[in-house]
């Protein structure tokens, strides 16, 4: 009754707008079918893998599986335990909690890896029952109807290691209905910690080393608000975490869970409900002034900047920012003239190139940070128009996340249709936005997974990008062999290479009046530098996006056998 109650009320919510709106799952590929065949594990793997496991030395670290079959129908029950039975995977334990009144349960007692508690006690104290008797060196839980692949335990046992050295497992999954028919995969990014934070992707299967397991406080109930909570303790405790990029569950058709918050996620930040049913924010817990200077390199001509200062100083009255204008040697009477009235009303400072210096973007920020003497930097292109009016706080509240160091927010075009909602590499080509030029709409999970949601990227454009001044300087600034493309992607690619975090934030958006040089219009030697620094993401895939998707386009659609960029042929020599 009181779960009804508050379906009611956040139906209440929703129509009045008084909470996110939950989102349609996005249409399911007429090939998801064809796929699955193609990507299943063949009889002669899974015999290979038996065969492995049971003439091996050291059988592999013990899964503990906990599942709570209390007033669950007894055919969900029956339909996880067979598919845990058919695993080639056989160093496993299931503790099984059921009810007093749960049908021939004592059939489970012929299996030696399967205990039974029986009792009517509340969730929380079955899980504090099941937890006090594991036996394994590895953790996981299970909802009745989830149904793992054969190979599931495999791969996830393989990927934990028989030395315990990783701590932390996840793998991709999808959804089944009452028909038993396959839908909604849902293909998971590498280990991204803002992301899980902000939206539970990684779900289940998750599976957690026995140490972190108890270090994060176990599992304290089956709500998705408590599992999220959960997942974001694992993850940020996390030494040695690893993803397997397979289908390896298929849970039963549910609603989108949806964690209501506030949740504390460190001593400045707290998590309270996004854009949609399910998503999360980031948000200081304190709000206060953080000194920030605004970079911008100077266009040839002052229409576009003069509406780029326009709505940064209605937009921005707020903050505490610093304007710097970086201009070369080639510019003309005009913009002169402009710049000098900004000198002379001390709205802006102007920072001109050394001598010498190539004229080119990258070279442009550099002479400018160089001077700045703020704790952050926001490198913004002279044709943008802010949209949001703290556009400067939201840009600046993922850097407070200990080790992120760079921010982009969401760029629009011209048409006001999605220009970068954070890099892909190799998406496309060389890089592009997933979802690029559609509406700036989030018609259904897929699209706001990676347009609305706060979560890790490889990179961020250039044209509307935060950075903590000590990290930029750290990191080495901008690479200027890179004068037209590349230049931004390269920099936080090198900032992943030295341990910092890439977060790209919907909370700040801009529109560009005007479009950067795309990659087909660069030089041949900015391109061949692009491929170098690009090479591991061509050959192997972007970590922050899925080789399931083809790179070929830029809205996220199936491909029946998953390949990274280089094999779409996209990138020429």
């Amino acid at each position: 009754m009181e779960n009804r109650v508050k379906q009611i009320a956040n139906a209440i919510a929703e129509i009045t707008g008084q909470a996110p709106k939950a989102l349609p799952y996005a249409p399911v590929s007429p090939n998801y079918p064809v796929y699955l065949n193609e990507n299943s594990p063949s009889q002669a793997e899974l015999d290979r893998q038996r065969e492995e496991v049971s003439s091996a030395e050291n059988p592999g670290p013990r899964i503990s599986i906990i599942m709570l079959g209390k007033n669950c129908s007894e055919t969900d029950v029956n339909s996880s335990f067979l598919s845990l039975m058919a695993n080639s995977y056989t160093n496993w334990e299931l503790i099984l909690a059921v009810g007093l009144s749960y049908p021939d349960h004592e059939r489970f007692a012929a299996f030696d890896n399967v205990r039974t508690i029986l009792s009517d006690d509340r969730d929380e104290k079955l899980i504090s029952s099941a937890e006090a008797i594991i036996s394994g060196s590895a953790v996981m839980l299970m909802f009745p109807g989830d149904r793992l692949s054969p190979n599931a335990l495999y791969l996830l046992a393989d990927a934990i290691g028989a030395d315990g050295r990783c701590d932390l497992v996840y793998a991709d999954n999808d959804q089944h209905d009452e028909f038993g028919r396959r839908l909604r995969p849902l293909f998971k990014p590498a280990f991204s910690p803002v992301t899980e934070a902000c939206f539970d992707y990684i779900g289940r299967p998750l599976l957690v080393g026995r140490n972190l397991h108890f270090k994060v406080g176990g599992f304290i109930s089956t709500g998705a608000e408590d599992l999220h909570k959960y997942a974001i303790r694992c993850c940020r405790a996390a030494k040695h975490p690893a993803n397997v990029p397979e289908i390896l569950l298929s849970i039963k058709e549910t609603e989108i869970p949806c964690a209501e918050g506030p949740i504390r996620l460190t001593d400045e930040l707290e998590l309270y409900p996004g854009s949609f049913r399910g998503s999360m924010r980031i948000s200081p817990i304190r709000n206060k002034k953080r000194p920030v200077s605004i970079l911008i390199p100077a266009p040839k001509s002052p229409e576009l900047l003069r509406l780029c200062l326009e709505t940064i100083d209605s937009e921005s009255a707020v903050s505490d920012y610093k304007l710097m204008i970086s201009v070369g040697s080639d510019i003309g009477k005009e913009l002169k003239e402009y710049l000098a009235a900004l000198k002379r009303n001390k709205a802006a400072a102007i920072v001109r190139l050394e001598s010498g210096t190539e004229d080119s973007i990258p070279a442009l920020l550099n002479s400018a940070a160089a001077r700045a003497r703020t704790d952050h930097l926001i490198f913004l292109s002279p044709n943008a128009e802010t949209l949001d009016p703290c556009f400067i706080e939201n840009l600046i509240a993922p850097l407070l996340i200990k080790g992120v160091a760079v921010c982009g927010g969401k760029l629009l075009g011209p048409n006001d249709n999605i220009y970068s909602t954070g890099t892909v590499i190799g998406l496309g080509g060389y890089a592009s936005s997933a979802y690029l030029d559609t509406p700036d709409r989030a018609e259904d999970l897929t699209k706001a997974f990676y347009t609305s949601v706060q979560r890790n990227v490889t990179a961020v454009s250039g044209c509307f990008m935060a950075v903590k001044t000590q990290d930029f300087l750290d990191i080495g600034m901008f690479d200027e062999t890179f004068p037209e493309v590349g230049w931004d992607a390269e920099f936080c690619m090198r900032a992943a290479q030295k341990g910092y975090g890439v977060v790209y934030t919907p909370y700040a958006s801009a529109k560009l009046w005007k479009l950067p040089k795309d990659y087909p219009d660069a030089s041949d030697k900015n391109l061949e530098r692009c491929r170098d620094v690009f090479r591991d993401c061509f050959l192997k895939g972007d970590p922050h996006f899925s080789n399931n998707y083809d790179y070929r386009l830029t809205s996220p659609q199936l491909a029946i056998k998953p390949a990274p960029p280089i094999k779409y042929g996209l990138i020429k020599d």
